[in-house]
């Protein structure tokens, strides 16, 4: 579970900034367009510091693992980071880092109100699962809703092999989607590069 971190004297808007997130037992997708994020994240600050795919959070070996796909970074404990296992305690910032920032650079303050903190849930802990940004002011929750359920933690890692190897499949699955989405944000990007450059002229 990823619980907001409020910094004294911003403001925050719950429907961009979700007060808890829990995490799918597979992948949860976060970042400021709804088609591409299971979790729509983004800040009041500076608009465009979240990329539409900002950072993605895999469940995989009991472990949860956090990559950046966003232009603008990602703060694991204060450090650049593209990619790191989550532990009890660790303080995750959305963006807010620069592209400037080098990996594993240390960054003592930055600019994103999106800061959270990782709390590892029990593995018994199955009565969540699957709801994504608790805690909204209105009560919505902020995803896809053609997405499927996920199974649960539990039924995942102590369910018959066959249900393991379902689980690597939809990863490889899962990863062929990210790329796909990849390559639609760089179309997107050129083309809106295109028509700044029309208007220009």
């Amino acid at each position: 579970m990823l619980c907001l971190k409020q910094i004294e004297g911003r403001t925050y808007n719950p429907s961009l900034q979700p007060e808890k997130v829990l995490l799918k037992p597979t992948v949860t997708r976060f970042g400021r367009s709804d088609q591409h994020s299971d979790v729509v994240i983004d800040s009041s600050v500076s608009p465009l510091m979240i990329s539409r795919l900002h950072a993605v959070v895999y469940f995989e070996d009991g472990n949860f693992r956090i990559d950046c796909k966003g232009l603008n970074g990602l703060l694991v404990n204060k450090t650049m980071q593209s990619s790191a296992i989550l532990c009890d305690g660790d303080e995750i910032v959305f963006g807010g880092a620069g592209v400037k920032t080098k990996q594993g650079q240390w960054v003592p303050a930055c600019d994103s109100e999106l800061v959270y903190v990782f709390k590892q849930e029990a593995r018994g802990n199955t009565e969540e699962t699957g709801s994504l940004g608790e805690g909204t002011s209105d009560g919505r929750v902020r995803r896809r809703s053609k997405r499927k359920q996920p199974v649960s933690t539990t039924e995942e890692l102590s369910g018959p092999s066959k249900k393991k190897n379902k689980s690597k499949v939809k990863s490889k699955e899962v990863i062929e989607e990210e790329k796909r989405i990849d390559t639609q944000e760089n179309e997107a990007s050129k083309e809106e590069e295109r028509s700044k450059k029309c208007w220009l002229i």
